[in-house]
């Protein structure tokens, strides 16, 4: 790929450099928080309580 092309990349690809393998790879880019079984693994925010500060 010419810097161009790399430039004009799609959000959704990527190329990954691996040590040892001759060849880049153009890969598809997984969204966790778009893909169903990497949405169900995400824990819901923590509660946390209300700091009582000096002076208020």
């Amino acid at each position: 790929m010419n810097p161009d092309e790399v430039k004009g990349l799609a959000p959704d690809k990527a190329i990954v450099f691996i040590e040892g393998i001759g060849y880049p790879i153009l890969a598809n880019k997984i969204f966790y928080y778009k893909d169903s079984y990497f949405k169900k693994l995400l824990l819901q925010a923590p509660q946390v309580p209300r700091l009582a500060l000096g002076g208020e």
